[in-house]
């Protein structure tokens, strides 16, 4: 078993629509900003960039490395901290395509009363929500038809 190391980490923080998804520290960071692949160590300059869809690789201080995809939002590192505010956000376990299918009928219902008191953004959120998973499914299939 590897020994943690926290000497060289910077702390990662994800947040989505849903709050906090991730908040804990890491020895790397890399993810597809818009000229291409970015990665971080500590004491990286100061950055504020665009995120693209696809995926978010980190390494713990256990050196574990972890895989999460997305959809886009923004990064900013500074301090030795990395902020990513992202729309949606999955870890690689949670992406099952057949809940994602099982779920698609529930979400093309018609909203019912209750629902149609919700504010806007609410019902936008969670439409964006279900989309966005399948287009991370779309991305995933991909990756894997390419070896990953």
């Amino acid at each position: 078993m590897v020994q943690p190391t926290t000497t060289f980490c910077l702390q990662l923080k994800i947040i989505t629509l849903e709050g906090t998804l991730l908040d804990e520290p890491v020895v790397s960071f890399s993810f597809m900003g818009p000229k291409g692949s970015v990665g971080i160590l500590f004491e990286h300059a100061p950055l504020l960039t665009l995120l693209e869809k696809g995926s978010i690789s980190y390494t713990t201080p256990c050196q574990e490395k972890k895989i999460l995809f997305s959809l886009g939002g923004l990064v900013e590192v500074k301090d030795n901290r990395i902020i990513v505010l992202a729309d949606h956000c999955y870890h690689r376990e949670e992406l099952d395509k057949q809940l994602a299918l099982e779920e698609m009928p529930r979400l093309q219902q018609p909203l019912n009363d209750n629902e149609q008191t919700k504010s806007f953004h609410q019902l936008y959120a969670r439409l964006a929500g279900s989309a966005g998973l399948f287009r991370i499914l779309q991305e995933v299939s991909a990756l894997k038809r390419r070896g990953f």
